[in-house]
């Protein structure tokens, strides 16, 4: 997959990308290109290579100026089903309205900002899709993504999407939509990786959306007796990913104050095998040996590997490094984000512990800044400082401090 950024630039230059959904939603891929860019050879492409219902994706008071209402005028607030509303055509240079070419000329017409009601004709030949205000942070799925990437890319906040379907009229999916995107030359980018883009660069516009729900779920709790001490371990299921994350407490959480805490994202190698190309698992333990002297606090331990990657990218981001790469230049190789974990999670789970001010053990800026914008209380950072001495990873350490902005001094190793 090509990295958001990537996405963002080719939809800014007024070229198509295809976004893959969530696989515990429709799992299916969309072609999108923003629709102030929208040409009669995009919709006949989308028509001809897309083979899907072409539909413009707006934002909802765009939608009100120009008197556009549900399909359903009974749906509900909270309904997260597709959006539709009245289908719309332009009102003038319109013969039937189908053609490729008339087509264009009705999206362009809707989101020019001058337009009004009197612009448009219902039913017609578009259909416009309402997005959610808070977009794909809300709603993870092919109109809000769509709107956020016109956004992000400079434009006006509107997209035509399209979705894929195969040969055979099914669905395209999976490896089929990696090769689709190939053979065409487009971008492909996930839902998955633009809702971290964004939580990564506009962590404030999760402030209204985690004061209405908790994302967090717990499912199960128990004494952990460890080299350091005894700690609760308490397990919680993410709704939106269904990935599971722990949480590692020592102390009683009634009288946290202003505990010390770790968020650790997973890594097998580190963790488990004592891998020399990483620094994990010494962090780790550092942190636990920390708060066990402290008699308190709390380790958020994320299921995150690889940097969000997963484990068997990882593993093949460490075959590149055996050619030269280093832990950034391998992921680019790949297609994969540098870095694309998820702190929001952490900053909900401590919202249901009741923990408002915390001690960060950390060296990582995108961390603090996610939990110092999200957090009610104070976050003070803690550095964590692990010695490199018997490490072997002088490399891996400088390219954090170096490429990723990690607070690092020169005889220091933290993340």
């Amino acid at each position: 997959m090509q990295t958001i950024k990537q996405a963002i630039e080719d939809i800014r230059l007024g070229k198509m990308v295809v976004v893959i959904d969530d696989e515990l939603r429709e799992n299916e891929g969309d072609l999108i290109i923003a629709a102030e860019k929208v040409t009669p050879a995009a919709i006949n492409f989308m028509i001809k290579k897309g083979g899907g219902l072409i539909c413009l994706a707006m934002q909802g008071v765009d939608l009100d100026n120009l008197s556009v209402g549900f399909m359903n005028p009974d749906r509900a607030p909270d309904d997260l089903s597709t959006p539709f509303t009245m289908s719309i055509d332009a009102r003038y240079g319109i013969t039937t309205g189908i053609s490729a070419e008339e087509r264009a000329r009705t999206i362009l017409t809707a989101v020019n900002p001058a337009a009004s009601a009197a612009d448009l004709v219902m039913p017609g030949h578009i259909f416009p899709l309402r997005g959610r205000d808070n977009g794909i942070l809300e709603r993870p799925g092919h109109t809000e993504a769509s709107i956020d990437l016109a956004r992000l890319a400079g434009l006006r906040p509107a997209g035509v999407i399209c979705e894929i379907i195969g040969e055979d009229g099914s669905m395209l999916r999976g490896q089929a939509l990696v090769d689709y995107a190939q053979f065409h030359g487009l971008s492909l980018i996930s839902v998955r990786d633009l809702i971290v883009y964004r939580e990564q660069h506009e962590p404030e516009a999760l402030i209204p959306i985690l004061a209405k729900i908790d994302r967090m779920q717990k499912t199960a709790a128990a004494p952990l007796k460890t080299d350091y001490g005894i700690f609760e371990i308490q397990v919680y299921r993410d709704r939106v990913t269904q990935l599971e994350h722990v949480a590692l407490l020592m102390g009683d959480r009634e009288t946290f104050t202003n505990p010390l805490i770790r968020i650790h994202s997973s890594c097998v190698t580190g963790d488990i095998f004592a891998s020399q190309q990483c620094d994990c698992g010494k962090q780790l333990q550092f942190a636990m040996q920390k708060i066990a002297e402290e008699g308190q606090g709390l380790i958020i331990y994320l299921d995150q590997e690889g940097r969000g990657i997963g484990l068997t990218n990882k593993i093949r981001a460490y075959a590149l490094q055996k050619e030269g790469h280093d832990t950034v230049s391998a992921n680019l190789a790949l297609g994969m984000p540098i870095d694309s974990r998820d702190y929001v999670i952490a900053t909900d789970l401590l919202k249901q512990l009741g923990i408002k001010n915390v001690r960060l053990m950390t060296n990582n800026p995108t961390k603090l800044h996610t939990l110092s914008v999200l957090m009610e209380g104070k976050v003070e950072r803690v550095p964590h400082q692990i010695s490199e001495q018997g490490l072997s990873c002088h490399h891996y350490l400088k390219t954090k401090r170096d490429y990723l902005g990690h607070m690092l001094q020169e005889s220091t190793s933290n993340q």
